[in-house]
């Protein structure tokens, strides 16, 4: 992976006719999976889980505060909330490592399940890019990989009805490109939510994996509780089923 600058971006665009960037070749590195479980705290005879993730890295040369710090505070501030809340199902907090590196943290995890561990997880809320301050990107977008209805996206598109949030979500449309495209390949129900341009998930903040990326540039805490509201109530509602 080559990580380039907006303005290398910019340049080549113009049609620079020389462009230099340095380097650097890293080998043997270890990515870690930052991992917990709450256990049901009702009956769970058949260990049903439910998991909520995001990704704690970012490219090379991008603080990552949008992309994904955001969805990693979403994940710990749900976990605070939710530990003492009645649940038929574990909830899972699970922060994935090397997302930006072809998703190799959620792809370990879930090629280390057996059929039986698929089968028990009812479905995974990936958060991806949960609170960009972009003014364009005023669409919270429910992304699954085949662009089908699945459990996440059906709970979180539930939960904007209820929160009165239906003016601001789109979706399900068909988009991968993040962790929960690791679990749709286990067949498991799985979904990216991520606010983006209102005409296609496609169109992202100019800040995307770029050294602007940071909290005073790209963080908006309005769209970020946004996110919380929608996420905790969606994923309350699945872990709450038998």
């Amino acid at each position: 992976m080559l990580g380039l600058a907006e303005y290398h971006g910019e340049r080549i665009r113009a049609g620079a006719r020389r462009l230099s960037f340095a380097v650097t070749h890293h080998s043997g590195l270890t990515s870690y999976n930052v991992l917990a479980e709450r256990k049901a705290t009702l009956p769970n005879p058949t260990g049903k889980a439910v998991i909520v993730s995001a990704h704690y890295d970012s490219v090379p040369g991008s603080p990552g505060a949008n992309d994904d710090g955001s969805g990693t505070v979403l994940c710990l501030e749900l976990a605070r909330v939710l530990k003492r809340l009645p649940t038929q199902q574990a909830v899972r907090v699970c922060l994935w490592g090397s997302e930006e590196y072809g998703l190799v943290g959620a792809r370990h995890y879930v090629k280390q399940l057996d059929e039986a561990g698929v089968g028990r997880i009812t479905g995974c809320f990936q958060n991806d890019m949960v609170a960009t301050s972009h003014p364009p990107a005023g669409t919270y977008w429910l992304l699954s990989v085949d662009g089908a209805d699945n459990t996440t996206t059906a709970a979180v598109n539930a939960a904007a009805h209820r929160l009165g949030y239906t003016d601001q979500t789109k979706g399900p449309t068909a988009r991968g490109s993040s962790d929960h495209e690791a679990f749709f390949e286990r067949g498991i129900p799985a979904g990216n939510f991520s606010w983006r341009g209102g005409e296609a998930p496609s169109q992202l903040e100019p800040f995307y994996h770029s050294p602007e990326d940071t909290i005073a540039q790209n963080v908006s805490l309005e769209r970020l509780q946004v996110s919380l509201e929608l996420i905790g109530c969606a994923l309350y509602d699945v872990a709450r089923r038998k």
